[in-house]
């Protein structure tokens, strides 16, 4: 798969290319210490859309540094769009990409036509020991999310392969990422999003509690929300069919003539 030169570094992404197709494209948008990986393929590959899943710079594949804002990573998105000269798109995001989506609605409009937030909120409140395992103990970090990241319907293979991943992070990274989460909070300003937008919350998600999911759903004029029953913060790797039937329902409702 290519990679992309940006003024944030040559940023790897995956894509699969439906030609003619009534949707958006979609660009998926992972979360903190994450990459492109983190989107099962019934997302990444989905049947009916062009889809491109981008690891965010100095994630995964990609060069570039972390950045220690939201705002940060927003700008490395809408660099990423514009060098590959799409149409207004669709934005995927988990958890912090979830913030990332809703920081680009807010400020680079011209680049998107709709949301979809999974296991996110109007702000991302960082418990101090996740913050403080980040800076000085990647694998008590680990243990940490591990332990609240899943829902019940996560497989034990889920669960090894995510506190691998976690355990073989960029520790700077990994902290420059929830350094962002902490600080960002745009809960005042959520009226300002007025294009479509797909909620998707989980009933078992102790990372992002539905009750978040619910809040922007309240305060985003065009939002609707589909709740994973049983879900966990991964709901998307631990339900994907679910998850991905949802964005399909939801794309046919606001995008189709």
């Amino acid at each position: 798969m290519p990679t992309l030169e940006t003024p944030q570094g040559n940023l790897y992404y995956t894509y699969h290319v439906v030609e003619n197709s009534a949707f958006p494209p979609l660009i998926l948008v992972h979360g903190a210490g994450g990459d492109h990986l983190i989107w099962p393929a019934e997302l990444r590959r989905f049947p009916q859309a062009s889809v491109y899943a981008l690891d965010l710079p100095a994630h995964g594949r990609s060069d570039g540094q972390a950045q220690n804002t939201i705002l940060g990573y927003a700008e490395s998105v809408y660099q990423f769009w514009h060098a590959l000269k799409l149409p207004p798109a669709v934005i995927i995001g988990h958890s912090m990409g979830g913030a990332i989506a809703q920081t680009i609605a807010l400020n680079f409009s011209e680049m998107i036509i709709g949301l979809v937030l999974i296991g996110t909120g109007p702000y991302l409140t960082v418990n101090p020991k996740i913050l403080d395992a980040a800076r000085n103990d990647l694998n008590a970090l680990a243990s940490m999310i591990t332990r609240w990241q899943w829902g019940p319907a996560a497989s034990e293979q889920l669960r090894q392969l995510g506190d691998q991943q976690l355990r073989t992070g960029n520790p700077d990274v990994v902290y420059a990422d929830y350094v962002a989460c902490s600080t960002f909070d745009v809960s005042t300003q959520l009226s300002q999003i007025t294009i479509p937008t797909l909620v998707v919350g989980g009933t078992a998600d102790k990372m992002t509690p539905l009750a978040l999911s619910e809040m922007l759903v309240e305060k985003i004029p065009q939002a609707k929300l589909a709740i994973i029953e049983d879900g966990g913060h991964m709901m998307m790797l631990e339900k994907p069919q679910m998850v991905s039937k949802q964005v399909e329902i939801w794309l046919k409702e606001s995008f189709s003539e």
